[in-house]
């Protein structure tokens, strides 16, 4: 800060030799004003000699009060505009700087949507649904022609024709049951077929001629049809891995190995068609 005179050109505020000659002739009546340079300004003139640091001692007393009547002749308090008007300066380029940063841009678009979103949803909650209520004329004509025709309005659903699979049908006749293959047939078809009757006074069918008229060839037919047999035809409870894969052995017409017997029976088991009662010991899931 540099106080003067009230001159226009600023050549003369900075000029020494003309501050000491006009000094003696200042009086209580002329007016003085309070400049702002720039730092960069002070410093150029001090270097260049049209500035001179004035010790305490330099001071007249004539000097002294006319600085106090400048000071209180005027605006009020240079000092404390000076810092006002250098801390909006500092507030401004800060604005400035947090502006110009890219993720200050996506805070401020992301605050933007997630306002949107919400008078969006405000205004929903004030008014739900009120876009897609009918008028009074469309619900007074909803009504009228609900009282008018009701049975129209309520149309019974059309269900389709319940059909029945060959397992699930009751009039299934012996005939139509030979002629499929054991995979396809139900156990308890096999119950109520006469030829399978464990009845101890009528001749048993044998297994190789159980497995002909079922038409059995394949090793997963085979082992199911062995299955069906020991359960329903031998009457047994229960059996063990041992008598199953005797009957496929006696019927088999290329030999198979263990493996592959094995597989078909953890298949079985796992479509539900074999159930396992403990280590080596099998039923039908009918007979469990």
């Amino acid at each position: 800060m540099v106080t003067t005179g009230a001159f226009n050109d600023p050549a003369k505020q900075f000029d020494p030799k003309r501050e000491e000659s006009s000094g003696a002739g200042v009086t209580a009546g002329q007016r003085w004003r309070v400049l702002k340079v720039k730092r960069s300004e002070f410093r150029n003139a001090v270097a260049a000699g049209k500035l001179q640091e004035i010790t305490q001692d330099a001071v007249q007393p004539d000097e002294i009060g006319l600085r106090s009547a400048t000071a209180t002749a005027g605006d009020g308090h240079p000092a404390d505009e000076d810092e006002d008007a250098a801390d909006m300066t500092r507030l401004i380029a800060k604005a400035d700087a947090e502006m110009g940063n890219p993720a200050g841009s996506r805070r401020r678009h992301a605050l933007a949507h997630l306002r949107a979103a919400a008078a969006a949803t405000r205004a929903g909650l004030e008014s739900p649904n009120k876009c897609n209520e009918p008028d009074a004329e469309t619900r007074y004509r909803q009504d009228l022609a609900t009282s008018a025709d009701p049975d129209t309005s309520h149309e019974h659903p059309v269900y389709a024709t319940l059909m029945l699979v060959p397992e699930q049908r009751t009039d299934i006749t012996h005939q139509a049951m030979t002629s499929r293959k054991p995979s396809q047939v139900n156990a308890d078809a096999f119950r109520h077929d006469p030829r399978v009757q464990s009845d101890p006074g009528a001749d048993q069918i044998d297994f190789p001629e159980f497995v002909r008229v079922r038409g059995a060839t394949a090793l997963p037919d085979l082992m199911e049809a062995a299955v069906v047999y020991l359960s329903y035809v031998e009457d047994c409870k229960q059996f063990t891995l041992q008598q199953l894969m005797r009957k496929i052995r006696a019927v088999e017409t290329s030999k198979s190995t263990r493996k592959a017997r094995l597989q078909v029976l953890a298949n079985l088991m796992k479509d539900g068609k074999v159930a396992r009662l403990s280590k080596g010991v099998f039923a039908a899931p009918n007979c469990t």
